[in-house]
C-alpha cells in the first residue's frame, strides 16, 4: 500500500514539474517581447475577448498580438499569455482557459520582472 501511494505521489510530481518546464519554454528568437505581458490573440478565438478583458484592468501596459503577426510556432493554443523580463526572456506562459485563470498571477509577476 506504501508502494502504491509513493508511486503516485512520484508520478503526480513528475507531471507537476514537467507542466513548469513547459510553462517556461522560451519563445522563437525570431521575436523578441516586450518587457511586461504579452497576449497572443486570434480571428477565430472566442476566449480571446475575455483574456483581453482580464488583462485591460491589470493597470499595466500589455501588449496583445495577433498570431498571423507571429513566427512562432510553439504557439498551439490561444489565448496564449506570455510574461517576458527585461532581456524578452519568458519566464511565465499559460495558454488556453488557464491564461484566463492566471491572469492575476501573470499581472503580478509583469508588474515584478517589468
Amino acid at each position: 500500500m506504501i508502494w502504491r501511494l509513493t508511486i503516485v505521489i512520484a508520478v503526480i510530481a513528475t507531471a507537476w514539474l514537467l507542466i513548469r518546464i513547459w510553462e517556461r519554454r522560451p519563445v522563437s528568437a525570431d521575436r523578441s517581447l516586450p518587457s511586461g505581458l504579452t497576449l497572443v490573440t486570434g480571428v477565430d478565438c472566442r476566449l480571446c475577448p475575455l483574456a483581453v478583458a482580464a488583462a485591460d484592468d491589470a493597470g499595466i501596459p500589455v501588449s496583445v498580438v495577433d498570431i498571423s503577426e507571429m513566427a512562432d510556432s510553439s504557439i498551439r493554443s490561444l489565448p496564449t499569455a506570455l510574461v517576458a523580463d527585461r532581456r524578452g526572456m519568458v519566464v511565465a506562459r499559460r495558454s488556453g482557459r488557464s491564461a484566463i485563470g492566471a491572469m492575476d498571477e501573470l499581472i503580478s509577476l509583469a508588474r515584478r520582472v517589468a
